[in-house]
């Protein structure tokens, strides 16, 4: 997968590029996918949970819009035969990621992506996880790892076939309406379409 000709300085311990003026995770692209959580105090588990935890990934489409989700665990112990049990670090994390939010030559970068990915079954999306500080937008954990070829292609075609569905002004109405009919962690927990860091 070729490189982003745009790129931006993140480094551990500065501020992040963008202020970021809310808490919470959001997903969006820039030079290719970029999950950002801001919180408040997180905890050292967290934080390390960010920096060597294992990602799960869901992606599920409701109301025409495709919602990234992630949640992070950590391995407890073995349950013998190369089994591990897991524990989690963090809960299911439910981001909107829907085309009307994304400035229109980043998309021009999905739908060649796209393209790309149905020629080459193998391709990967390079997805860069960064953990803020809140309110300070200070990093504490950025970490970078590829989604598997089925999800990214997935995610992909989710973005584009839901692109018509939504303008800025009815996405707002649209995301509120999924959040009030649907349970936290739901969103997540009912999705097929998954995969694990770097799998």
């Amino acid at each position: 997968m070729s490189e982003e000709q745009d790129y931006v300085r993140v480094v551990k311990g500065e501020k992040f590029y963008r202020v970021i003026d809310c808490e919470g995770a959001l997903v969006s692209w820039f030079s290719g996918l970029e999950i950002v959580a801001n919180f408040s105090n997180p905890s050292p588990r967290e934080i390390d949970g960010f920096a060597n935890g294992e990602f799960e990934l869901a992606l599920n489409v409701i109301n025409d819009i495709p919602w990234f989700c992630f949640r992070i665990l950590s391995p407890s112990h073995s349950k013998g035969f190369g089994r591990k049990e897991y524990r989690e670090v963090l809960p299911w994390q439910e981001c909107p990621f829907h085309a009307s939010r994304i400035d229109p030559p980043f998309l021009q970068r999905i739908k060649e992506l796209a393209l790309q990915a149905e020629e080459n079954k193998e391709l990967r999306v390079a997805t860069n996880v960064i953990l803020l500080d809140f309110p300070s937008n200070t990093v504490l954990s950025l970490r970078r790892f590829t989604l598997s070829p089925f999800f990214t292609r997935k995610l992909f075609t989710a973005v584009l076939d839901t692109k018509a569905a939504h303008t800025s002004e009815s996405y707002d109405l649209a995301v509120s309406e999924v959040l009030a009919r649907y349970p936290v962690d739901s969103i997540g927990e009912s999705s097929r379409v998954r995969c694990k860091s770097g799998d």
